[in-house]
This record gives C-alpha cells, structure tokens and sequence, in this order.
C-alpha cells in the first residue's frame, strides 16, 4: 500500500464529512456518477461502482433459476421454494435456529427497518465515517434520531476506543461495518468480539457483513457465533455481492431470538414476498462452496494486479479485504470521473472527491481501466 503518511488526513477527513452521506447512496442511484445518457449504451459500460460480483450468478443457481422459471407467476407460498425453506438452510449453515434468521427484499431493506428499530427522536445511534450509512441517515433524516459519527482512526480503520466513547444513555445501537464500505477495511475477530460483548452490555452492535465472505480468515471472521452466544449483536448479509445475485434482491439479517422477532414484525408479510427465483437462487448459491472459492480467489488475484499497477503509477490507495479498493484519484486526476465516463468506465465518487471507490472487475476490466487512467490528464 502506498505510505499513508503521503495522505492528508485532515482533507480526508473534511471530504469524508462532507460526502460520505452521498457515498451511501452513489452505488445505488448514480448520485455522484454522470447521467445515463453519457453511456449511449449500457453494455459498454465497465461497472465498477456496485461492487458485484462480475463472475456470478454460479452455475447451480442459474440452473435453479431456470428449474423454477415456470412459477414465476406464482407467489412462493405452498411450494418447496418458499421464504422458511430459506431461512433454514441459512440456519442450518451458520449454526443457528430459522427463529434466528430474518429475510430481506437486499439488505437494503433490512438498513432501513433496522432504522426503525433503533431510531427514533429519543435515541442515539454511534456510525463510523465514512461507511455505507444507509441505517444511520435513514434514522436521522426521517425518523429524527440523533447521530453521533465518528471518524476512521488514521490507519482508515474502525476508531473502537472513539467509538465507545460516544455512548451515552441515550444509545441503542452501535454500527460497524466489517469489512467497510468504502475504505475496505476490517477489524481483527477477537478485537470486535470483545467490544460486541462489552457495548453489547449497553447498546445493540448492528454489524453490517456484506463483504465478509471476501475477507481473508486471518484478517477477520464473521460475528455469528456471537449469535449462537445469544449476545446482543444484529448481523446483515446479502446475496448481492459474493453470490452475484445482486438483481435477485435477498439479503438476511442474523441475530438472537428477541432482536429477530422485533425486527421480523416490521418486516410484516413482505419478508414471505422474497421473489420466488431469488429465494432458488440463494439456496442454490448457498451449496456452491466451489464458486465462492473461485471468486475469491479470482478477486484476489485481479486486485493484486490492481495493486501493482497503482503503485507503478504513483496513485495511493488502502489495501482492501473486500472486492473493490479506496483509491486517492484526486491526488493525481482532474475531474477523474468525467474522464472516466469518456472511456465507458464507472465508480463511485465526483470530481471534487479526493478518494474513489473502485470494484474489482475482470482482469480484462482492470487493465482497461489502467489504460485509460495513463492516459488522463493530472492536476
């Protein structure tokens, strides 16, 4: 990784204030990117900005999809394929009971009822900055809870000491994500279980896990047996990411009994409406050990290329533990984004952003995406 001490800190800090909120919702809705119409057409367009999986759907779940294609008109109730089927093969792989596990239309979904849950104008929540803070402004800017953020230390990791700090009796719940969104990085397992346990005495700790399937074991590892200990933890995954089914919409939330129940309840009937060929498609992917292996090590493989060629091109970036890379592009480019959508190319950030989020694409994407970033003009 490029020597962070290279790296303004303060203007880090003054432009993660400033945009992180946007950040949340860039990969989504195209906030920060340039229009559609600057891409005539969308199958040229190099995504690199919603951190899919470019390798997936696995081959198990498109035959599944395939399988059940006939009852796409059909709602997935009274059939082998149904919500609790799900949820049991979800348990059934981490360990846990289907009470344990609730279903969502994406974790997306999930972010914003576990807003509800926790958030409302009596409540705090404490939210790390920058992270994908889709819980933390829902809750503030519709349900009008209070937000106390609290910034990356200055290696861009998880401020736990800071975090801690920041609760008060007012707090009920406590966010990290891990791996993060966008810097990529991750809190050692035995460091964030201890301080599940300890502010899980005082608050819920809501950890989002979309990347964790990227994450080398070594780095960190999952929060589920913090579950299975019925501590007071809430965990969010999705089957967007590493399973490449990002247009399928499932995702899952995993905690004990009593935090599941409450949050189930919100979820209503539309946790029983997951759309029939994404629930196949889930348990499908859900057996697929080898396809994981392969993404992950393809990920790895096509990053660390990525790596190299940004050192040798002098442009600083944090070392990743998930599928896309924080580089420092306003360091080196001119409106890097505009020259990017030139080149058919996209990630997330703007041309007043210091940093870039970049997924990790094909090896083919990556290398077009070093040619045209030769050839842009710098400040």
């Amino acid at each position: 990784m490029k020597n962070t001490s290279l790296l303004s800190r303060r203007n880090w800090l003054r432009n993660t204030t400033l945009s992180s909120a946007g950040l949340v919702m860039a990969a989504h809705t195209g906030v920060f990117a340039q229009s559609a119409n600057d891409y005539p057409n969308e199958e040229e367009l190099v995504r690199l900005f919603s951190n899919e999986n470019p390798y997936g759907p696995s081959r198990q779940a498109k035959a599944a999809i395939e399988k059940l294609l006939h009852r796409a008109n059909r709602y997935p109730t009274y059939h082998e394929v149904n919500p609790q089927a799900l949820k049991e093969a979800i348990a059934k792989k981490e360990g846990l009971k289907p009470e344990n596990v609730v279903l969502g239309h994406g974790s997306y979904q999930l972010l914003t009822l576990i807003a509800i849950l926790y958030g409302n104008q009596q409540q705090t929540l404490v939210i790390p900055r920058p992270t994908f803070n889709v819980t933390g402004a829902y809750a503030e800017k519709q349900l009008g809870a209070r937000v106390k953020y609290v910034n990356l230390d200055t290696k861009f990791g998880m401020d736990l000491p800071a975090m801690r700090r920041a609760i008060d009796n007012r707090t009920s719940m406590v966010m990290i994500c891990n791996p993060n969104n966008p810097t990529g990085t991750s809190v050692s397992a035995q460091k964030l279980a201890d301080f599940c346990k300890e502010v899980g005495k005082k608050a819920t700790v809501f950890v989002d896990e979309a990347y964790i399937e990227y994450a080398p074991p070594t780095h960190t590892q999952s929060m589920v047996a913090l579950v299975r200990q019925q501590e007071n933890v809430l965990i969010t995954r999705t089957f967007s990411k590493m399973y490449g089914l990002a247009g399928m919409r499932v995702g899952y939330a995993l905690a004990r009994k009593d935090i599941a129940t409450k949050l189930d309840a919100l979820n209503g009937r539309f946790g029983q409406l997951i759309n029939g060929l994404g629930l196949a498609a889930a348990m499908a992917s859900l057996k697929d050990e080898r396809f994981i292996k392969k993404s992950v090590r393809k990920n790895e493989e096509v990053k660390n290329w990525f790596y190299q060629q940004l050192r040798q091109t002098g442009v600083p970036y944090i070392a990743s533990d998930t599928n896309f890379v924080y580089v420092q592009t306003g360091k080196i480019y001119a409106n890097f984004h505009s020259q990017l959508a030139t080149h058919h190319l996209k990630a997330v950030g703007h041309d007043k952003s210091e940093w870039s989020r970049i997924s990790i694409g094909t090896l083919a994407n990556m290398k077009q995406l070093m040619r045209s970033m030769k050839t842009m003009q710098k400040i």
